[in-house]
């Protein structure tokens, strides 16, 4: 009988400790600030890889090195997370920049949508983009379920292979002011209207 009583008493402290008996003034897991989550790794240490829209990266990186055209560069900007995410939108372009073109994939969708050439202010704003993009960092903001963006610059390498030259991640833009980030983003997703004639 003893031994039953110091157990019985014994567990409840340990329950209290673990969490699994809550007073009415304790916090439920629902109630708890979400977690923080580890950075992803930096764009500028190596062998990182895409953290976001993965297959779509890849099909963007096989194009860069497959296609006819010839082209040199490659400009993608991928989302994944929220309800539907927010669409990938790609641009490649020729290493003398005299052809550019156009992919996007609409929020939701798994298809290409659109499949055009690339007019030349279109061009120069991406290429601006691009610049600016270089001294850019990650922003992540911890949350359960968020947007997540990818923005991605390869070049195709003169052993025929895709080399990503750039990445920065953005998950949850517009909770924090982040304007050259948010810039990179308005930019990318701007390339879905139809152009100015």
């Amino acid at each position: 009988m003893s031994r039953l009583s110091s157990s019985g008493f014994g567990l409840i402290p340990l329950l209290l400790a673990s969490g699994c008996i809550l007073g009415g003034s304790q916090a439920t897991p629902k109630d708890l600030p979400p977690s923080p989550t580890p950075a992803p790794k930096s764009a500028s240490e190596p062998g990182n890889a895409a953290r976001v829209a993965a297959r779509w990266q890849e099909s963007f990186l096989t194009r860069l090195i497959t296609d006819k055209a010839g082209y040199h560069d490659a400009y993608g900007l991928f989302s994944q997370g929220g309800w539907a995410d927010a669409g990938q939108v790609m641009v490649f372009v020729t290493k003398d920049g005299q052809s550019a073109r156009l992919q996007t994939v609409r929020p939701g969708k798994k298809t290409i949508d659109i499949d055009r050439p690339l007019q030349t202010v279109e061009l120069q704003q991406v290429l601006a983009q691009a610049q600016a993009a270089q001294g850019l960092a990650d922003v992540i903001t911890a949350t359960f379920d968020g947007v997540e963006f990818e923005y991605v610059h390869a070049t195709r390498g003169v052993d025929g292979k895709a080399q990503v030259k750039k990445r920065v991640f953005v998950r949850n833009p517009g909770i924090h002011k982040m304007p050259a980030q948010q810039g990179l983003i308005n930019a990318f997703q701007a390339l879905r209207r139809p152009p100015k004639s």
